[in-house]
């Protein structure tokens, strides 16, 4: 006769009843080990919640490409290259302490005005990089600008080849709204 620990466990000895009737998966108390097929919450929803959520992350999948899509070809090729970014998009939402400017390629320099106020240049972050410049201004204390007003507003950047100096300018006008 075997005699048997009682805090052992003989895994070849045990009957796993949980796959033999399906009875048993739900009733596991008591049961030396939890059962080995457990069911999944997706199969227990109903089948129009699992239809609406699928169709809630295709949707908003879908709102995320367009989105990416639109921002980029918005900024994408504005007057032939020159202008590589606008900050921010076209038709954006932004907060009362975004910031907003435009982003040329390297050699041009740029002034920011928005709703009608010219922004001092002492005021707005020049950024080079190796290809291109980037023009933003952010409002707060102590500057023409300490917060966006809400509703709409409008930037027009005149922007010119240094070498060219302003007498060569050209301009970009979008606007943003802010929530």
């Amino acid at each position: 006769m075997t005699t048997r620990d009682s805090g052992s466990f003989d895994d070849a000895a045990f009957e796993d009843r949980t796959t033999a009737d399906p009875g048993l998966v739900a009733d596991h108390e008591g049961s030396p080990r939890p059962p080995t097929r457990v069911p999944g919450v997706w199969k227990q929803m109903p089948v129009a919640v699992r239809i609406l959520m699928v169709a809630l992350v295709l949707v908003a999948a879908g709102g995320i490409f367009v989105l990416s899509r639109s921002s980029l070809a918005s900024s994408s090729n504005l007057a032939g290259g020159t202008i590589v970014q606008l900050i921010p998009t076209d038709g954006s939402n932004i907060l009362q302490q975004d910031q907003i400017g435009i982003v040329l390629k390297s050699g041009y320099t740029a002034r920011l005005t928005v709703a009608g106020t010219a922004i001092p240049e002492s005021q707005v972050r020049t950024v080079t990089y190796a290809s291109q410049t980037q023009f933003t201004f952010q409002p707060g204390s102590g500057k023409v600008f300490t917060r966006w007003p809400a509703g709409k507003s409008c930037v027009a950047a005149t922007y010119w080849k240094v070498q060219d100096g302003p007498t060569h300018a050209a301009g970009e006008d979008w606007c943003f709204t802010v929530v």
